[in-house]
């Protein structure tokens, strides 16, 4: 069975191979990845009784004891007709005080220190000329297994994202066209979907010296500036001018500056709890610490918080926020800061979760 897939790209998609600063790729083992991850989020199908890490080597592959399991799904990109681009932080308009420049820090390049962070990346595509990229699955098993693959293909398809800085806005995908099934269809394959992701739209956004104002985005433009201002007014610790004083963001980012500074020591840390690792810099004394998970390896902890701009069938378009349930902090872990750990608290991530900004999705 051969089933195809059409996307846009709603926003900026920094994806590539071995060279990330020439050439821009849409990879199928990207989107592989993509998929297993959604599989792994939602807790499998409801309707098999087996282990969801047996469930995944059927359908995606793998090795059970020494022997290699062939995959049932072959995932292939098709066709590419986007515009791809190459460049940092300044030629994407990202400067450092810009909703994007938040969200693309990492794409900011120092000349002084040599340091070039420009990528490749594929633009947005206008929906009227045509879809972004073909996506191809091959199937090899029957029609009737195959209705939770299309199940999965349309939780991807709506909330999912690609690339580099996936998490915070970029490579937002939708698709081209009618998606294979309606959201709570698809959900019911799934043996966690309930609880383990809880999507929200940003409802309302702060407008300084006015309060809230109501927030009817009509772009992903709209939803990017929006999420972004969001997500930085609970994390920033800046200065008194840019804080929203109806969020306890600046109260939660001063406890991890205080133990930045060894000055907070036995209080619990609360950024880490939605992403690691967190690269720590103060102007006044030059300090810099790495703040790591407290493990053997010192791993990267995903952020557990997902900002997508999502536009509908209907084309209206919302900015969501999906936290991540069933990949949150586990309580009692710590983070490395500098030469000594941490406990983290789970504080700021509730406090986000139940920010009166943020409305339940009617869709889920």
């Amino acid at each position: 069975m051969t089933r195809e897939y059409k996307f846009d790209l709603l926003t900026m998609l920094f994806s590539a191979g071995a060279d990330p600063k020439h050439r821009a790729e849409i990879r199928a083992p990207e989107i592989r990845g993509a998929l297993r991850w959604w599989f792994r989020v939602l807790g499998g199908f409801k309707g098999d009784s087996r282990a969801v890490s047996d469930q995944e080597v059927d359908i995606f592959g793998g090795i059970v004891g020494d022997k290699p399991v062939k995959s049932r799904l072959v995932v292939r990109v098709t066709e590419v007709n986007v515009t791809q681009s190459c460049g940092d932080a300044n030629r994407l308009g990202a400067g450092q005080n810009t909703p994007m420049g938040y969200l693309l820090f990492p794409l900011r390049s120092n000349d002084k220190k040599g340091v070039d962070a420009s990528r490749c990346y594929f633009q947005p595509n206008d929906p009227k000329r045509g879809a972004a990229f073909t996506l191809s699955l091959v199937w090899r098993g029957d029609e009737e297994s195959y209705r939770g693959i299309e199940a999965l293909m349309s939780i991807f398809g709506r909330l999912g994202s690609l690339g580099f800085r996936s998490r915070r806005c970029m490579g937002a995908l939708a698709f081209h066209g009618t998606a294979p099934m309606p959201v709570q269809e698809a959900l019911a394959y799934f043996s966690h979907a309930e609880d383990a992701i809880l999507v929200k739209r940003l409802a309302k956004v702060w407008g300084e010296g006015s309060g809230y104002g109501m927030f009817s985005p009509t772009s992903a433009d709209d939803c990017v500036k929006g999420l972004a201002k969001w997500l930085k007014a609970w994390r920033s610790y800046g200065p008194s001018s840019q804080r929203n004083p109806f969020l306890d963001g600046f109260r939660f980012a001063s406890i991890d500056h205080d133990i930045g500074l060894g000055q907070g020591r036995g209080r619990e840390a609360v950024r880490p709890a939605i992403g690691l690792p967190i690269v720590q810099q103060y102007s006044m004394s030059k300090k810099r610490n790495e703040w790591v998970p407290h493990t053997s390896d010192n791993e990267r902890f995903a952020s557990p918080v997902l900002l997508r701009p999502y536009r509908g069938e209907d084309g209206r378009w919302d900015a969501l926020v999906v936290f991540v349930e069933a990949r949150r902090w586990n309580p009692g872990d710590k983070v490395d800061v500098g030469d000594h750990s941490e406990n983290v608290s789970l504080g700021l991530y509730e406090a986000m979760l139940g920010d009166e900004q943020l409305d339940s999705w009617a869709k889920f």
